[in-house]
């Protein structure tokens, strides 16, 4: 049976507001919408009923783009029910009996939101700070290859093409020697538009028996031999 409060006498003078607070949340309420013999029904605005219940909320994170399936738990939810995370509705909701809610989560600001649960009857339940919004992980980076056939000699220069994520950069490196601890030197910033590709064209020094370009991350490396020799060494250490 559903709780009534019944207001008896009051000073408006000197009462600026009255709260109601239970287990499903608090209601603000004016004293002038207060009168002597009001019951709860009357004083919420509602048309009475059960106050829906909130004991659980499951899971109580997911990502700012929204899309988690959530479970609430708790008592006398009723057809027609709606939950809001935040000020955002939720959607797909799907009620079990009256102990059990699913809900798609709206998109929603990083941080803790409220999660309102309110029946057709406008009677609603509050789980303060139910569900909180975190920033989905960052994208794994396009692993930097060389496009296959791209390493060609033009001229006295050699030009190779790699393919990486759009509109991103990266530093093109050179080095002697392989070995733990070599020196690798910068040589010039690659970006890479909206194809996903940048271009090298470097010249050749004759005069090295050997030597390597990679980016700042290198998945494959260009080793250039002398004399202008060329092979693509891949990071599993294949040459092709």
């Amino acid at each position: 049976m559903a709780a009534t409060y019944t207001v008896s006498s009051f000073d408006v003078g000197t009462i600026t507001g009255i709260g109601f607070q239970n287990s499903g949340g608090g209601f603000a309420i004016k004293a002038d919408e207060i009168r002597v013999g009001d019951t709860y029904a009357d004083v919420v605005g509602g048309s009475g009923g059960p106050v829906p219940v909130i004991t659980g909320v499951a899971p109580g994170t997911g990502p700012t783009n929204g899309g988690t399936v959530v479970t609430i738990t708790g008592s006398n939810f009723l057809a027609g029910v709606t939950v809001n995370f935040g000020s955002n509705a939720g959607t797909c909701i799907l009620l079990t009996g009256s102990t059990n809610i699913t809900a798609i989560t709206p998109a929603g600001p990083p941080g803790a939101v409220n999660v309102v649960v309110e029946n057709a009857n406008t009677v609603a339940g509050t789980d303060l700070s139910g569900f909180t919004y975190v920033l989905p992980p960052p994208v794994p980076p396009v692993p930097l290859t060389i496009v296959p056939g791209s390493v060609v000699m033009v001229g006295s220069n050699l030009n190779f093409v790699w393919v990486g994520g759009t509109n991103t950069s990266c530093v093109l490196i050179t080095s002697t020697n392989l070995a733990p601890g070599s020196p690798w030197t910068p040589v010039a910033t690659n970006l890479f538009g909206a194809d996903g590709r940048s271009t090298n064209s470097l010249p050749v020094n004759l005069s090295e028996p050997k030597r390597f370009y990679g980016l700042s991350i290198p998945s494959d490396i260009v080793v250039v031999l002398a004399p202008c020799k060329r092979r693509l060494k891949s990071a599993a250490g294949s040459c092709v």
